[in-house]
């Protein structure tokens, strides 16, 4: 038999190969935490992060107060699309008197950071973790994440910006709040 007798029966042999072994490779690694909210205790007001676009505040300014906090890139396209669902969860947490914090990773220019703000019309406020302070606190290996964190220092870490997020930060509220 020729070799070109053989190409249907190696086509074969290959195509079972990879079925057989795409079961055992590994799974990729994930950078953030699998459960869509997770929660935690004891906030850090003492991170070192540096306050941007007219910000006077320092992070310690809000111990004691319930505070939302956007995590983000300038750059990051998912962020900018992220935008509404975090705006709708925002207004929510507004009308009961969360105070907003948007914190932008190191690896922005102050000019991308500016522009986001700028085009988002994004409020409250701004910080750069330029040494990657909140995310090793934090585990932000990924962007968009949405923090709801209130008067005692409990956070709510929503590891998913999606559409259900308004929907699922109303749910983390319920045992303390009434509707």
């Amino acid at each position: 038999m020729t070799s070109e007798g053989n190409l249907p029966v190696k086509i074969l042999v290959a195509m079972m190969i990879a079925v057989l072994f795409s079961g055992c490779a590994t799974a990729p690694r994930l950078k953030g935490p699998t459960e869509p909210v997770t929660q935690m205790k004891n906030f850090d007001y003492g991170l070192a992060l540096t306050p941007f676009n007219g910000n006077t505040k320092r992070l310690a300014d809000f111990r004691g107060k319930n505070i939302s906090i956007y995590y983000l890139s300038s750059v990051c396209p998912h962020c900018h699309a992220a935008m509404p669902k975090i705006e709708k969860a925002r207004k929510i947490l507004d009308s009961l008197g969360y105070e907003r914090i948007n914190i932008c990773i190191k690896f922005n220019t102050d000019d991308q950071f500016t522009s986001f703000i700028r085009e988002e019309k994004l409020t409250g406020a701004c910080f750069k973790d330029a040494d990657r302070n909140f995310a090793l606190k934090y585990g932000t290996g990924s962007v968009p994440v949405f923090f709801v964190i209130n008067d005692s220092g409990d956070v709510a870490r929503y590891n998913s910006v999606g559409d259900t997020l308004a929907e699922q930060v109303k749910e983390g509220l319920k045992p303390c709040c009434k509707d």
